[in-house]
């Protein structure tokens, strides 16, 4: 069985797991459940071409009721959030190993010094001091003990030819971990409007997910939020694209592998 990298049911709730008797039972339940599952899905596992047990296994979910024919139901937008959660949640290593990599490489200026991957893919890296909301300025005035040095926002540019996306890093000011992990699109086509400079100047001020005019929802633009994981949870919001989230996920992967080979490349040579 593959296990993930961090339980899905108590994500977010682990402390009322601990504290409360209902959740406890909730928590219980659900791992009751995911367990037995897991023999039959595993026997759903595509293997073979031409076998198709992804039709088994949606008929299973419409025939026990758990999702239902009607044109809203909220078991299926939230299975989209979670499966896409686990997803991206699961390449955040990989970014931060990348960010660390290209900054090594000197790759901080996409226009004038981003790294080659091949052919037309560039990838660059960027730090800004985190922008610290207006609570976590009262918190720290507050309880002067809790202050700490705010940590960096990590950003990195990926362009893959025509497309061109971006994923910004957010971490917690108090706890210094990551919180927040938003994929962008930059743009889709070759002869689009570059707006690297307007991203980053909204990275360095703001919440690129706040901002109304790179919102998801607005569907009439090339640009914008593709969806923002909430780390705590490992959950995608909102998930209207799986196309580009995908291609920023296998972006992320081929430039963590070239990124490390040639690290290690030319720390053999020196």
């Amino acid at each position: 069985m593959k296990h993930l990298n961090k339980d899905l049911i108590d994500c977010g709730i682990e402390s009322l797991v601990s504290i409360k008797s209902e959740y406890a039972e909730y928590s219980r339940k659900d791992h009751a459940i995911a367990k037995a599952l897991e023999a039959p899905l595993s026997v759903a596992e595509n293997k073979d071409f031409g076998y198709r047990p992804y039709r088994a296994v949606v008929q299973a979910m419409f025939e026990s009721g758990f999702l239902d024919t009607g044109e809203s139901c909220f078991n299926t937008e939230q299975l989209f959030k979670y499966i896409m959660g686990v997803k991206v949640y699961h390449k955040v290593d990989m970014f931060l190993t990348l960010h660390a990599n290209l900054m090594e490489l000197g790759a901080t200026d996409h226009d004038g010094k981003g790294f080659n991957t091949s052919g037309d893919n560039y990838f660059s890296a960027y730090e800004f001091d985190k922008v610290l909301s207006e609570s976590s300025k009262t918190v720290m005035k507050l309880y002067p003990r809790e202050r700490v040095t705010p940590p960096k926002t990590k950003v990195i540019i990926i362009e893959n030819q025509s497309p061109m996306f971006a994923v910004v890093m957010d971490y917690c000011a108090f706890t210094q971990f990551p919180k927040r992990m938003t994929l962008v699109r930059l743009k889709r086509n070759y002869d689009d409007t570059c707006r690297i400079q307007q991203f980053l100047d909204i990275v360095k001020t703001s919440k690129i997910e706040e901002d109304h005019k790179w919102s998801a929802y607005n569907d009439s633009i090339d640009y914008g939020v593709i969806t923002t994981l909430d780390l705590d949870k490992m959950e995608c919001n909102p998930v209207l694209n799986y196309r580009d989230i995908e291609s920023v996920l296998f972006s992320i992967g081929s430039g963590y592998d070239v990124t490390n080979a040639h690290n290690s490349m030319k720390k053999n040579i020196d």
